[in-house]
């Protein structure tokens, strides 16, 4: 996560990292700034959020018989709280990554 290929540097508009020294990691591509890291934890809790609010309803309609299921309530009831310790996991993640203007 914090070294990604070169190619997916170069696609970041802003990654604006010094030369590498020659003696020092030739070939190898440079550190992701904390930017790029702090815009994939938004999108990752973005889309979690949203999976959290299909798997609520699911669970919903589980629980209230409108929904033909395989599954049972306790299961479904599982799996949206799967959902929220993710969204929970990654907040707690986003707190520690250190804020991109004090590079």
């Amino acid at each position: 996560m914090l070294v990604p290929q070169a190619f997916e540097n170069s696609l970041l508009n802003d990654v604006n990292l010094p030369p590498r020294p020659a003696v020092f990691g030739q070939g190898l591509p440079g550190p992701l700034t904390i930017g790029p890291l702090l815009r994939f934890t938004g999108a990752a809790l973005t889309a979690t959020a949203q999976l959290r609010d299909f798997k609520q309803a699911a669970f919903k309609l589980i629980l209230n018989c409108m929904a033909l299921s395989i599954i049972s309530p306790l299961l479904a009831d599982h799996v949206l709280r799967e959902a929220v310790r993710a969204i929970e996991d990654l907040n707690r993640d986003k707190l520690i990554l250190p804020s991109p203007c004090s590079e």
